[in-house]
């Protein structure tokens, strides 16, 4: 996304895609819109694009991952087949690497053997 930080005024419109034997695909390809959103706005390696040049859909290309468009300023997003994620409903997880979407389960802290009498 190296254009939005070249381009001030363009913006960028982040697809979450879902592969049709995924379970709840929709809502995983909503969290994977707005994970890769939050990963751009407030990420690891401090992008910090402002959220508001960032919007988040859901499609169905048939794959888990999602598509990042740069929309020029003064041009506009053909959104077909695509639709707005509600951000209020959908936050981002606090993990980014996932390739799923979704927070990786907890692992349970092995437990430790007791030491031996003497």
């Amino acid at each position: 996304m190296h254009s939005l930080e070249e381009r001030p005024r363009s913006e960028a419109v982040i697809i979450g895609e879902y592969a049709p034997g995924e379970k709840v695909g929709k809502k995983l390809a909503a969290q994977r819109a707005v994970n890769a959103k939050s990963y751009l706005t407030q990420g690891e390696a401090g992008q910090g694009i402002d959220a508001s040049r960032i919007e988040v859909r859901t499609g169905n290309g048939g794959e888990m991952k999602d598509e990042n468009w740069i929309v020029p300023a003064g041009a506009t997003f053909k959104n077909e087949s695509t639709e707005p994620v509600d951000e209020k409903k959908v936050k981002p997880n606090q993990s980014f690497g996932t390739s799923h979407g979704a927070a990786p389960a907890k692992k349970k802290a092995a437990k430790k053997a007791a030491a031996p009498a003497q």
